[in-house]
């Protein structure tokens, strides 16, 4: 049986100007002087993105060979479809999100967007240009893509994200208004994420499970052998 949770009414929705109580953001002139900063930082091994959040710059850890073929997969079947949902978009990785209101700079593993947004001479694309943020949880840090992204993507304003989850084979689909309530799906679901149909079982663990970091952010139980049959997880198609 499908899971069906609505959506916004239409791409435009936008949040209240006022922010979430744990939304740290800064002045507009120390985030451009750390964008300084980590734009001049030198290249350094192993380290494959650099954020900015809470008034900190992050040096980000190069993926994993399985967080990268989930990159690749989702990326597939999203570009496949999107010349008939949204023409002329692409889903895309190499690219960062800022928003200097709040502070924040993001590289997303996956967004949606206009490509035509990279023809522009600037550094990072506003979150009103995205569509849907995908973010593959790493090992190392798994509560930055639960609680502190969850935070972020929701008060940039946007409509949908995407959090595929390689530890135990689990995944949830955010969206606004509130970004509360999350679909919940295991890798092998058929997932419906806006107009999109993603097939999760292309998607591959990163092997032995090891328990949950916090309890909140994903299932209790991850997915066995005995899970065999595909489930169809859905929600209700805003429209766009």
């Amino acid at each position: 049986m499908p899971i069906t949770n609505k959506q916004p009414a239409a791409l435009g929705f936008r949040l209240p100007d006022r922010l979430p109580a744990n939304v740290k953001d800064m002045d507009p002139e120390t985030f451009a002087e750390l964008r300084r900063i980590a734009e001049a930082l030198p290249e350094v091994p192993g380290v494959g993105a650099v954020e900015i959040a809470h008034g900190e710059i992050i040096m980000m850890m190069s993926p994993v060979a399985r967080h990268e073929l989930a990159v690749i997969r989702l990326s597939g079947q999203l570009n496949a479809q999107l010349p008939a949902t949204h023409p002329g978009f692409v889903a895309y990785g190499g690219a960062d999100i800022s928003d200097p209101a709040l502070g924040r700079l993001r590289r997303p593993d996956i967004m949606v967007f206009d490509e035509s947004a990279l023809e522009a001479d600037v550094s990072a694309l506003r979150p009103d240009q995205v569509l849907l943020v995908v973010e593959v949880v790493s090992r190392s840090n798994p509560e930055n893509d639960y609680e502190e992204k969850v935070t972020d993507y929701k008060a940039m304003g946007i409509p949908h994200y995407l959090i595929i989850d390689p530890r135990f084979g689990t995944g949830a689909i955010h969206f606004l208004p509130n970004y509360r309530d999350p679909v919940k799906f295991v890798f092998g679901d058929t997932v419906t994420v806006g107009p999109w149909t993603l097939d999760t079982s292309v998607l591959k663990t990163y092997g032995q499970r090891t328990e949950p970091a916090h309890e909140r952010s994903t299932p209790q139980s991850a997915p066995s052998a005995s899970h065999t049959a595909a489930r169809s997880v859905s929600a209700a198609r805003p429209a766009w």
